[in-house]
């Protein structure tokens, strides 16, 4: 049974997260010191809050509701980004379109990946306008841990292939990068799933006009 935004909310299900959570499931205990955003998104993920009770959370309650409802994709991870950050550096400044995933690639200063940055990825096409982001929780070989919103629909931890990283970045303001990085079973998080809904003749017009030929599938 998943999370929903539904008028109804029973801990310890999260409105949004990708599982129940049992009793001493909670992830806050992983949050390192100072990073004050990367502890707003795992109130959400677990759901200590419930985020329909939240009017700081409208934007991201409304993009989600669409994004379950139309026939594409709506960008909202940008959003949840954007969100977890001001609340620890209110005065941080964001991209002017943060909702989407790319314009994050200029936020504060280049990182190497680590808990709590912020990793940008390609979909689609690498050259295409199309993206995703989040926040760094862990990594396996292959992927990393994404902790972000718009996954599936959702607020969970999700792996997103390390061949599709694009940029990584830390908030100027914020305290000093602490170089954590720490590796999970590739079962702790949830598959990688590309974009849902991108029908192929889209898929192909895109792959035309920037040049690379045809794309034999909506899903990346």
């Amino acid at each position: 049974m998943w999370g929903t935004f539904g008028s109804g909310w029973e801990a310890p299900m999260s409105p949004l997260g990708n599982r129940p959570l049992g009793p001493d499931e909670s992830l806050e205990h992983e949050v390192p010191a100072g990073l004050g955003w990367l502890g707003e998104a795992v109130q959400l993920l677990d759901g200590v809050e419930d985020i329909n009770e939240r009017s700081d959370l409208r934007m991201i309650r409304t993009a989600a509701w669409l994004d379950r409802r139309v026939p594409v994709d709506v960008p909202w991870c940008g959003l949840f980004v954007g969100h977890c950050l001001r609340t620890a550096l209110p005065n941080a400044p964001q991209p002017l379109l943060r909702m989407r995933a790319r314009p994050w690639k200029t936020f504060g200063r280049a990182i190497e990946p680590q808990v709590g940055s912020i990793l940008i990825f390609w979909q689609v096409l690498k050259r295409s306008p199309f993206g995703h982001c989040g926040f760094y929780w862990a990594e396996d070989d292959e992927c990393y841990h994404v902790l972000g919103g718009n996954q599936r629909t959702r607020i969970e931890i999700q792996r997103w292939p390390k061949e599709r990283l694009i940029g990584c970045r830390w908030p100027a303001r914020a305290v000093v990068p602490p170089g954590l990085r720490r590796w999970r079973d590739p079962s702790e998080a949830t598959p990688f799933e590309g974009i849902r809904r991108l029908e192929p003749t889209r898929a192909a017009a895109v792959a035309r006009a920037l040049g690379a030929g045809a794309v034999a599938s909506g899903r990346d």
